[in-house]
């Protein structure tokens, strides 16, 4: 139980880490 919560919340925060990185590069090539 516990090792699935535990994988539960990496795979939110490489969700929330690769949204990000994505969403800063597409600022970073639309203000060119």
């Amino acid at each position: 139980m516990m090792i699935l919560f535990f994988a539960d919340i990496i795979l939110i925060i490489a969700l929330l880490v690769t949204i990000q990185t994505g969403f800063q590069y597409t600022i970073s090539t639309f203000k060119k």
